[in-house]
């Protein structure tokens, strides 16, 4: 082969190497990321201090406003709040 033509061969193959390296530090960083968000999430639906149950709810209220759909009717008495101050 010529020494030209062999020289940019091995050229391409560090590039590509390097895209692959790129590419999967990429990859990580992605990862790396969406954990997090997720941990912002988590923390942050655990700080409102809800049940599950009123979670849904609300989050099933959020999709229907978003949606302009009904509003379904969030009745929260069974709540043990609520009922101390009915007492």
């Amino acid at each position: 082969m010529n020494q030209k033509v062999s020289k940019i061969a091995d050229e391409i193959e560090k590039i590509k190497a390097k895209i692959i390296s790129l590419q999967n530090k990429l990859k990580d960083l992605e990862q790396q990321k969406i954990g997090a968000e997720n941990a912002d999430i988590i923390a942050n639906v655990r700080s409102i201090n809800i049940t599950p149950d009123e979670f849904n709810e609300f989050l099933q209220l959020f999709k229907n406003q978003k949606n302009n759909t009904a509003v379904p009717n969030m009745n929260y008495s069974n709540r043990e709040e609520d009922s101390l101050i009915e007492e």
